[in-house]
């Protein structure tokens, strides 16, 4: 029987997963719990007293068989003693898994016995640091395999040691669990050379944030041709190459049956963020029995759809040239052919946030450049214009309204290319003081640079929220309620400036200058 603590208990049915079955442990009651779930588990365990001999022990298993070994102490000072050996280790290019037991994380710093400071103790000679969850939902527990997944690709493919703390709350000694949980492997492969054995299995790409690249719009295109369904938002720059932008619609309206229909059984997962809230609960609500998330480094391992299998070390462009020839599934290429066709014509109310927007993107010429700001502007675009041929950029990595007048307008300043800006208010004003920089003030490029303000008075997409319109509060103190204006702004700035406040104004106004279009929309808090 095995302890009650599931943490504990899906680390030992990770390592085995991995085939750490070697374990170095050392005295003590706090990991008392983990050594017997390694000793239930029928691994091979060293007893040796001393914490500090014990990691050194650990290493010269690791010279013996050429295999991770693991070293497990108990909370307190034991944990620092075995760092000499893990310095040995990380210089020595070692394996080594450092398997600490804590006291409960509310109790750190307390005056409580053996309550030091260990997650970070050992930072300087590891490859990788973790603190395990104490698993108390699905979710902590699918975070408890992910930091595990983490620690051990990063040992392997690194060669140096990862430690994993783990806190354990009283009582400790409950041995009433029959079995260890079921854990995945989550497989690394370092480079595209082993794409081959598995990519005619992929029917599904999803392209995240990409810069715009020809070479990788060629080998979409191919791949589009060869049955394999790509996803991909504007922000992917792929227009125009068969991805399918339309999805966010799809899957907004389907149903359960519609969603089994829909759904892939292996998935490639390339590029930065995805906007889709709908996707992503696809993908984890209906997860596929592979997916391949492509990584630039062992240290970014991020696993958005809670289902990765694999990871593949290569950039976005080798990754995608190299299935490029590859089939896929043509049944489901069909599927969702047929669900894109299916969508009827959007209508918008006059003057709303999708309407101006709408308008907007139809006259965009083609060899302009989008920026766009987060919250309701990113949305907003992708699903009135998901095919918008321009090249498209947002400050996606961390999804602030901070910045994206500043961004627009050193973009501007760089590349020469005409520019337009689409944002909110809350956006722009957060941001205004880039219209005071000197490239713009001196204006450093003659290229066009638009504006494009939508001005609901403060954040409405805050009213999509669902529960939120329950606070009295919403408006004035969370959303932002404003009744501010760009007007002064653009005057101070020395920037040409137009107030447009229903559709007749909008359809005269023209892509041009360097100028401002405030647009007062019906989304009005």
């Amino acid at each position: 029987m095995y302890s009650d603590k599931k943490n504990c208990n899906i680390l030992t049915a990770k390592m085995l997963s991995y085939g750490i079955s070697r374990v170095v442990v050392c005295p003590g009651s706090r990991n008392a719990v983990l050594v017997h779930n390694f000793a239930e588990a029928g691994m091979e365990l060293f007893q040796v007293t001393d914490e500090r001999s014990a990691a050194f022990f650990a290493i010269g298993v690791i010279e013996a068989t050429g295999s991770p070994v693991a070293v497990c102490c108990t909370s307190g000072s034991a944990l620092l003693n075995t760092a000499p050996a893990v310095s040995e280790a990380f210089y020595h290019s070692l394996p080594l898994l450092v398997i600490s037991a804590d006291r409960p994380e509310c109790w750190i710093g307390q005056m409580d016995g053996q309550t030091i400071r260990q997650t970070e103790a050992l930072s300087s000679v590891v490859g990788c640091s973790v603190q395990l969850p104490e698993v108390s939902s699905d979710e902590d527990a699918w975070y408890c395999e992910r930091l595990v997944d983490e620690a051990v690709i990063k040992m392997n493919r690194l060669n140096v040691p990862s430690h994993i703390n783990v806190p354990i709350s009283e009582p400790l000694f409950n041995f009433n669990t029959e079995s260890l949980p079921l854990v995945k492997r989550v497989e690394y492969s370092a480079g595209c050379g082993e794409v081959s054995h598995f990519t005619d299995l992929f029917d599904m790409v999803i392209v995240g944030q990409l810069n715009p690249d020809d070479t990788i719009r060629d080998a979409v295109r191919q791949m589009t041709r060869n049955g394999i369904v790509v996803f991909a938002e504007q922000l992917a720059n792929l227009q125009g190459t068969g991805a399918i932008g339309e999805f966010d619609r799809v899957l907004s309206t389907a149903t359960d049956e519609d969603l089994k229909r829909l759904r892939p059984m292996s998935v490639a997962y390339v590029g930065g963020h995805i906007v889709s809230k709908a996707l992503k609960n696809f993908i984890r609500n209906y997860p596929p029995r592979m997916l391949c998330r492509v990584t630039t480094s062992v240290n970014d391992l991020p696993d958005t759809f809670k289902c990765v299998t694999t990871f593949i070390e290569s950039s976005p462009k080798d990754f995608l040239c190299s299935i490029a020839r590859f089939g896929g599934s043509l049944s489901l290429a069909n599927e969702w052919r047929d669900a894109v066709a299916s969508l009827p014509v959007e209508k918008f109310e006059p003057m709303s946030d999708l309407a101006v927007i709408s308008k907007v993107a139809s006259v965009i010429p083609e060899d302009w450049s989008v920026q766009v700001a987060n919250s309701t502007a990113v949305r907003a675009l992708q699903r009135v214009a998901p095919q918008l041929p321009n090249n498209i950029f947002c400050n996606r990595g961390v999804n602030g309204i901070d910045g994206s007048v500043s961004t627009a307008v050193g973009y501007w300043a760089a590349s020469g290319k005409p520019t337009l800006l689409i944002t909110g208010d809350l956006s722009f004003f957060y941001d205004s003081n880039a219209l005071f920089c000197g490239a713009l003030q001196k204006r450093v490029s003659d290229a066009p640079l638009v504006i494009v303000l939508l001005n609901n008075g403060g954040g409405s997409i805050f009213k999509s929220l669902k529960g939120l319109d329950a606070s009295p509060y919403m408006c004035e103190y969370i959303a932002g309620k404003s009744s501010l204006m760009a007007e002064g702004i653009a005057l101070t700035a020395g920037v040409e400036y137009v107030a447009v406040r229903n559709s007749e104004e909008l359809m005269k106004e023209e892509m041009k200058g360097v100028r401002i279009i405030e647009v007062f929309t019906k989304n009005r808090l």
